[in-house]
């Protein structure tokens, strides 16, 4: 396993990560709306950036869900 894989695994385990597709699927939008939010003032930086896309923190996306009045928050996936 090379060390960019150790890495990301030692991070999946430290915090729940979450794709792009997931965050739109959290904030009840489509994904052309959730890339517009990485523009947003005060969205979370993703902690991964493997090949495959950024990665976010679900427990940050969800605070800046509910801290931006964002509509259509979905329970927790």
């Amino acid at each position: 396993m090379n060390d960019d894989l150790r890495d990301l695994e030692d991070l999946t385990l430290k915090e729940d990560l979450i794709t792009l597709e997931d965050v739109a699927d959290l904030g009840d939008v489509d994904l052309a709306t959730a890339r517009q939010w990485l523009q947003e003032p005060g969205f979370p930086k993703p902690v991964a950036d493997p090949e495959a896309g950024p990665l976010f923190s679900r427990g940050a996306v969800r605070h800046w869900l509910l801290e931006s009045g964002r509509e259509g928050l979905r329970p927790p996936i």
